[in-house]
C-alpha cells in the first residue's frame, strides 16, 4: 500500500512541474519577443517584401517556422517567380542592348 502512495506522490510531482514549465515558456516567448522587437521587425519585413513577394506575410511565416510548420513549396514557387522575372528581364535588356549597338 505504501509503494502505491508513493508512486501516487511521484506522479503528482511530476504533473506539477510540467505545468510550471508551459507557463514559464509561454512568458519567456513573450519577454524575448519584446525584448528582440519582433513586432517591429515584421512590420519593417512586410514593408520590403509587398512589392516583391505578393500575398507572403512575414509574422505568419516566422510563427509558422518557431513551430516547425514551413510550407517550402509556396516559399520556393513565389522565389522562382521572383528570380524568373528577373531573369528574364535581364535577358530582354542583354538582347536589346545587342540588337542596337552591336549590328550598327
Amino acid at each position: 500500500m505504501k509503494k502505491l502512495y508513493r508512486i501516487i506522490l511521484v506522479f503528482l510531482v511530476f504533473l506539477q512541474i510540467t505545468t510550471m514549465c508551459y507557463g514559464a515558456s509561454e512568458e519567456i516567448l513573450q519577454s524575448q519577443s519584446d525584448m528582440l522587437n519582433i513586432k517591429e521587425f515584421v512590420n519593417q519585413a512586410n514593408k520590403y517584401t509587398e512589392e516583391s513577394f505578393d500575398g507572403l506575410d512575414a509574422g505568419a511565416l516566422l510563427k509558422e517556422a518557431i513551430q516547425g510548420n514551413i510550407d517550402n513549396q509556396t516559399i520556393l514557387q513565389k522565389i522562382g517567380k521572383l528570380f524568373g522575372k528577373e531573369i528574364k528581364d535581364t535577358l530582354r535588356t542583354i538582347r536589346n542592348y545587342y540588337c542596337y549597338y552591336c549590328y550598327s
